[in-house]
């Protein structure tokens, strides 16, 4: 899988005309926790939008239940939104400004699962809200009168609404302070620990992914320069990761080699949909 923005030249392997992304393969397993990390212009952020089916690539393909996102039909794609969510760098600008945080949650519960009266809909909101650690007081408020870390409390507990497979988050911790960060970092691992889903993490900060990541993927210049576990800090030799983000320290050991797949992104998901109450 390819991407190459307008005006760079084709065929060139470096340089100002070198695709922004190209990668043999992403496979990414149901459950699985995976990080993305890379120096800027490294191509993290082209993945998501590759992997969301918000740009199409140059060249290969996104598979989604074994098949091309650019051919799934409305009903898949509608599935695909479900189980497949994105939590924004920018948390407070994904929400509604107008919408109270019950109503940020309650309202995927309507628009993309359906089946739920009103009054299913606020009780399994009002549980999301509770499971994410917004406290009761913060409910009817908008999100301008949220702080940074609220906001993003909504947003995860609006992604989970769905019942999703797979969490995508863009840099989700860069915007808050060192104590937010590590109060939220716990939650998301309680969550993602109850809820089951899986995790597509995009950081510069390798506190994040050893908080919440089992395995790492590093991008440099658009390229997949490894894919390793992720360890404690240690002594010793530097990693791949360490070569890309210079405050990285994840341990270094050896992965055992994967069965060969097909020659495309893929996002595995099962079958069945999680309830929604």
């Amino acid at each position: 899988m390819a991407h190459r923005y307008p005006g760079r030249r084709a065929g060139a392997t470096s340089g100002p005309n070198a695709p922004a992304l190209e990668i043999p393969e992403l496979r990414i397993r149901e459950g699985e926790r995976l990080g993305v990390v890379g120096p800027s212009g490294a191509g993290k952020s082209t993945l998501v939008e590759l992997l969301l089916g918000l740009r199409a690539p140059s060249a290969g393909r996104v598979l989604y239940r074994g098949r091309p996102l650019d051919r799934l039909d409305a009903a898949d794609l509608r599935r695909l939104r479900r189980e497949v969510q994105l939590i924004p760098q920018d948390a407070r600008g994904g929400l509604n400004p107008r919408s109270s945080a019950l109503g940020q949650v309650a309202e995927p519960l309507r628009g993309l699962v359906g089946g739920l009266s009103r009054a299913q809909r606020r009780r399994r909101a009002e549980q999301l809200l509770e499971e994410v650690g917004l406290p009761r007081a913060c409910w009817s408020r908008r999100p301008a009168a949220l702080s940074g870390g609220q906001c993003q409390r909504v947003a995860v507990a609006r992604a989970l609404a769905t019942g999703p497979r797979l969490l995508v988050a863009d840099e989700p911790f860069s915007a808050l302070d060192p104590d937010s960060r590590e109060q939220l970092q716990r939650m998301w691992a309680a969550v993602l620990d109850r809820q089951g889903a899986g995790l597509l993490l995009i950081s510069h900060e390798p506190a994040a992914i050893r908080a919440l990541c089992r395995e790492q993927v590093v991008l440099r210049a658009g390229r997949i320069v490894t894919r390793e576990p992720v360890g404690p800090p240690a002594a010793g030799p530097l990693s791949a990761a360490d070569a890309s983000t210079a405050d990285a320290r994840p341990t270094a050991v050896a992965f055992p080699e994967r069965p060969a797949a097909d020659a495309a992104a893929a996002i595995p998901v099962p079958e069945h949909l999680r309830g929604a109450a």
